[in-house]
This record gives structure tokens, C-alpha cells and sequence, in this order.
């Protein structure tokens, strides 16, 4: 998953002689990117992408997607502005989506006792983010790279399986009172499902 970090506004004033130093962290799965600090601006324009590998949608890793926003400061201990949270269950709903997603979101920072943070101009501290998922071509590690190219349309990353149950006939009769009350279990890979 890509994470653009576009731009942010109406930030807070940190510095003494100044106005904020900005720049941001982040913290998904077990992984951790930084982007470059933007000096003396309460609107830092980052444009900066960082690529988040998930190797199985269909097991992302757990806890949210986590932006830190930090002030910069040179003679002493850089502070923490707040925090930007996408939920567990967000991105869960994020990475499984239709290849190609996208989408570009505004997200109020909060502080640490999630109060939302307001800026100099008294208005709501917000980060511009875009999320954008992408698959690659990958050959599955149990062909031979001779039948990759002859798939349909080549190997485009991981892939969901849904599987229908659509209807029985003809089944036993296994109630001494009835016929049956008939359920299926459908397991494939790690994964099951009962209908």
C-alpha cells in the first residue's frame, strides 16, 4: 500500500521565534517511514510517498496505519504534535479492495488525549493523505517462469477467492423426526467459513 503524505494546514504554533517545524512518522505493521522536515510553515507542502508491503490482503498486519506529527527543533527535544489513526479495520477494508484503489483523504490530527488539535489560526490541524493500493507482477513461486507469461493476463499479486454455495439436491435423510438441516463449512488455506 502506498501512503502519500500531500500536505498539512492550519497547524499549530510550536516554536518560540517561529511557527512549527513540521514534519511526520509513520508507523504501520512493522514498518516505519519519515518525511522531510518543512521549516517555518504552518501549511507544509510533503508530496512524499512511502510503499507500506503486505505481503497477503487476506492476512494484513494488525493495528492501524499511525501518523506521528512532530515539530522539529534544533536546541532541544523535538514535540509531538498529535496523531493521525486509520483503524485496524479500515485498512483491512483498504487492502482488499479492487485493483487499482485510490483515494485522497483530509484527517484531523488529535493529541494524546484525543482532543483534535487546533491550529494558529484556531482552526481544526489537518494532514492531506492519498492511500492507493497497487499490485505487482509476481510469478507464483510454484510455476516455472515459462508459465508465467502464459497466464491470462499475467500474475497481478495476491488474489481473493470467493467461493458461492449456491444450492443442494438430493440429499440423505439424517433426522429421525425430518430430512436433514443441512449446513456447509467452506475451509481454504487459513480460512473458514460456515454457511
Amino acid at each position: 500500500v502506498e501512503v502519500t503524505i500531500l500536505r498539512g494546514e492550519h497547524l499549530p504554533k510550536m516554536d518560540t521565534f517561529g511557527t512549527i517545524d513540521g514534519y511526520c512518522e509513520l508507523f504501520y505493521g512493522s514498518e516505519k517511514f519519515k518525511t522531510e522536515t518543512k521549516m517555518n510553515t504552518y501549511s507544509p507542502e510533503w508530496n512524499q510517498t512511502f510503499k507500506f508491503m503486505v505481503k497477503d490482503a487476506s492476512y494484513p498486519p494488525s493495528g492501524p496505519l499511525r501518523i506521528e506529527v512532530w515539530d522539529f527543533d534544533r536546541m532541544s527535544k523535538n514535540e509531538k504534535v498529535g496523531d493521525i489513526l486509520i483503524s485496524e479495520a479500515r485498512m483491512k477494508n483498504v487492502l482488499r479492495a479492487k485493483l487499482p484503489w485510490e483515494e485522497t483523504t483530509e484527517r484531523r490530527i488529535v493529541d494524546d488525549k484525543k482532543k483534535e488539535v487546533v491550529g494558529n489560526d484556531k482552526k481544526p490541524s489537518v494532514i492531506h493523505i492519498k492511500l492507493k493500493v497497487i499490485g505487482e507482477a509476481v510469478a507464483p513461486p510454484n510455476l516455472p517462469a515459462t508459465h508465467f507469461s502464459a497466464l491470462p493476463g499475467g500474475y497481478a499479486g495476491d488474489r481473493m477467492v470467493e467461493v458461492t454455495v449456491i444450492s443442494a439436491a438430493h440429499l440423505p435423510k439424517k433426522d429421525l423426526t425430518g430430512s436433514i438441516d443441512p449446513f456447509c463449512e467452506v475451509e481454504f488455506a487459513k480460512s473458514k467459513k460456515k454457511t
